[in-house]
């Protein structure tokens, strides 16, 4: 590129130059005309090789920062720095700041046996409402096979206003002997998974909330009075 650029300057030089001594003006030229002109052109040459070299180094210089390696040096920050000489902080208070405190403390492998973690489960099932049994045998020939115990659920249940009651989902287990596994029906879909609020009560909510424009406050509120007394109903957590 040096070369190219170089050349193609020079030959601009002598054919801006050269036009006006051709052949015949050579010979007629005086001495002192083709020395002066032979130092106009040696100071334009100076000149343009003075240009090729700094436009040289500016590419050099772009091809380092483009293709060449580069390093960052880490300077790790100095908390006494702003302390040369201006007093504004000294080694005992900077001491004093990043002083270090040891915390230790115990963790039991296994929890305590007289603490006993409460349950967050819907709680025990209300008896002063109507209970309506809904028995879901397993799926099949029952015969020899033994039944071992009952698995129950509840939920609550409005299958028409003023109707509040419920459900207790009565599901019996059984084993076929010599046999492994435990047989037992399949558990009704809830509109909310593992919830106690039947498709009915959930209904019957919506529809106060929207329609009737009734907060969940309220309901709450009316529940409680009119069914549930002193048993927890978190129908609220269902919307």
């Amino acid at each position: 590129m040096r070369i190219c650029l170089t050349s193609i300057n020079l030959s601009n030089v002598f054919s801006k130059d050269m036009k006006t001594l051709t052949k015949d003006a050579l010979v007629v030229a005086s001495r002192q005309e083709l020395i002066d002109q032979i130092q106009s052109m040696t100071a334009q040459i100076e000149l343009f090789q003075n240009t090729i070299s700094e436009m040289n180094f500016q590419i050099d210089w772009f091809k380092r920062q483009i293709f060449g390696a580069k390093s960052e040096r880490f300077i790790p920050a100095d908390d006494l720095q702003s302390a040369l000489e201006l007093d504004i902080v000294n080694k005992d208070e900077i001491d004093a700041i990043t002083e270090s405190t040891t915390i230790t403390y115990k963790r039991d492998s296994k929890p305590s046996k007289a603490e006993p973690k409460s349950g967050h489960g819907r709680g025990p099932m209300p008896t002063h409402l109507p209970i309506k049994d809904v028995i879901i045998e397993p799926e099949g020939d029952l015969n020899g096979m033994v039944k071992l115990e009952d698995e129950v659920s509840w939920y609550f249940e409005m299958e028409q206003p003023g109707s509040l009651h419920v459900v207790r989902i009565i599901r019996p287990k059984y084993v076929r002997p010599k046999e492994d596994g435990v047989y037992i029906g399949n558990m009704p879909l809830l509109p909310v998974e593992k919830g106690n609020a039947g498709p009915g009560l959930m209904a019957q909510i919506i529809i106060d909330k929207y329609v009737y424009h009734l907060p969940l406050d309220r309901q709450r509120k009316k529940f409680k009075n009119e069914y549930l007394n002193s048993t927890p109903f978190l129908y609220t957590r269902f919307l």
